[in-house]
């Protein structure tokens, strides 16, 4: 049968069917059948032997090939290629072979098989570069951010692997979504793919996330910096302090920073911190308290995960958040001591004593501690050399005044016992952010007293109670009774 010719040649892996072939002859109808993704050809094939060893031989030989996956089809009719799925050329990805045998058509020298070879096709439609299919899902989050996700099936195509043809192609049809979706700018903050062990068909997923707000000083989407979070907090304290409505404490800020750093771009995390990623954190935090405010930086602690190539960091800022005046406290303390002395007497009773009357004292004492702002051109923020001479005894209206009472029905009058101006200048900050500031406290001692003379007491002139350090505020009420508890004035 070696003479049979047939105007029918397939060849796969290697077997020849047809073309004068010694063992196999096309026995049945060609179908073919494809779609945009996948491609099948069947028929039917009489294998035939001279002997029945020969018949065995070219049997396991058909059914090798059809078991044998991904080989080459080729399909000639009269000489004219009819059809070829190539797995090196990328026309016929993967093939699927398998082979039946139909059980009919027998006989001791011949057996009819079916053969089928099912194949992925390349995704060679103009305009999708390799692209098999896709979809998109959008997700708005309660602020109005997108978020989008694209999932893409890509095929090897021509001479590229489908790990090439996606490296070529996915960006930019997610660019021809990104301006569909009329998003100004995204960037890519999450990448997945998985590919076949022949790398001819590849899964990949990209979630892009919205960027309405500047990353970096002027830039809004920085190629370094990926899916930044920023947090900045305000903390408005006001603990007790003498006449508040006049105190302003400084405003504590804090700015919680962190970003993946794309690896393909930069990995010196150093030069990013200091160049781009810090600037930005406190151009924000300033436009968060006030441009024009005046502010200290008072830590920064910059963290690099190395092996992650992520960074993160937490600054904190002291704001003025009105005038200069930070803190302030007056405090006045009055001890009596009677000057009664016992003197112990013996009898039965051993608590036996004889009381005499000793020298007695009323002791005042005034503590005036104030915090300010050093203005510019000030060496010690609102206390200046001159100025304080204001807080001491002489000075202006503002001065201490000494103690005053009454002693039974005599008045008594004060006098001072001493005076201390302690001053604290300090400046806080970093770089460029700095707040100068001066803490001054001021104590003053009076004592009551009155005035002996040969015919008994001479009547003092009762002055008014120790002002509070302040020139703006006026003196208090009068001392009254034999202990006298001052209280400040108001405002």
């Amino acid at each position: 049968m070696t003479d049979v010719t047939q105007k029918v040649t397939i060849t796969y892996a290697g077997v020849t069917i047809g073309a004068n072939s010694a063992s196999y002859r096309v026995a049945g109808e060609l179908l073919y059948d494809a779609s945009y993704e996948v491609g099948r050809f069947e028929t039917q094939v009489l294998v035939y032997g001279s002997t029945h060893a020969n018949l065995a031989s070219a049997e396991a030989a058909l059914r090798t090939a059809f078991q044998t996956p991904r080989g080459d089809l080729v399909v000639s009719i009269n000489s004219s290629t009819f059809l070829t799925w190539s797995q090196s050329s990328n026309t016929g990805i993967n093939a699927r072979p398998r082979c039946e045998d139909r059980g009919d058509g027998q006989s001791p020298l011949t057996r009819v098989y079916r053969i089928v070879v099912e194949c992925d096709l390349p995704a060679s439609l103009s305009g999708v570069s390799g692209r098999q299919s896709g979809s998109v899902r959008v997700r708005y989050s309660a602020s109005r951010v997108l978020e989008a996700t694209l999932s893409a099936v890509y095929t090897a195509l021509t001479t590229n692997s489908a790990t090439a043809q996606y490296a070529a192609a996915m960006s930019t049809w997610a660019a021809a979504v990104q301006s569909a979706l009329g998003i100004t700018a995204w960037e890519l903050v999450d990448e997945d793919y998985s590919f076949d062990d022949v790398n001819k068909k590849l899964t990949a997923t990209h979630r892009y996330a919205e960027v309405w707000a500047n990353q970096s000083i002027g830039t809004l989407n920085n190629t370094s910096i990926v899916d930044p979070l920023l947090q900045i907090r305000v903390t408005i304290t006001s603990p007790d302090d003498y006449d508040g409505a006049k105190v302003n404490r400084l405003q504590e800020v804090t700015a919680d920073f962190s970003c993946a750093v794309n690896r393909t771009v930069t990995t010196n995390m150093s030069t990013l911190w200091t160049g781009t990623v810090r600037p930005h954190i406190i151009s924000q935090a300033f436009a968060a308290f006030g441009s024009s405010s005046k502010a200290a930086l008072i830590s920064q602690s910059p963290l690099k995960e190395v092996y992650t190539n992520r960074l993160s960091a937490s600054l904190t800022f002291l704001v003025l958040g009105g005038g200069n005046l930070l803190e302030q406290s007056w405090q006045q303390t009055t001890e009596c001591r009677t000057g009664k002395v016992g003197c112990p007497v013996w009898s039965r009773d051993p608590l036996s004593k004889v009381v005499f009357q000793g020298p007695a004292s009323i002791v005042q004492t005034q503590r005036w501690r104030r915090v300010s702002l050093v203005e510019s051109g000030s060496s010690m923020g609102g206390f200046s050399a001159g100025g304080l001479s204001q807080y001491m005894p002489g000075g202006g209206s503002g001065a201490f005044n000494n103690f005053a009472g009454t002693v039974g029905t005599t008045a008594g009058k004060g006098f001072g016992t001493g005076w201390r101006v302690v001053r604290r200048p300090t400046v806080i900050g970093q770089l460029n952010y700095r707040l100068s500031k001066v803490e001054v406290e001021i104590e003053y001692t009076s004592e009551l007293y009155v005035q002996p003379s040969a015919g008994g007491f001479v009547a003092g002139t009762a002055s008014q109670i120790p002002a509070i350090p302040d020139p703006s505020l006026a003196p208090g009420a009068q001392l009254a009774a034999t202990m006298p508890v001052p209280i400040p004035g108001g405002p």
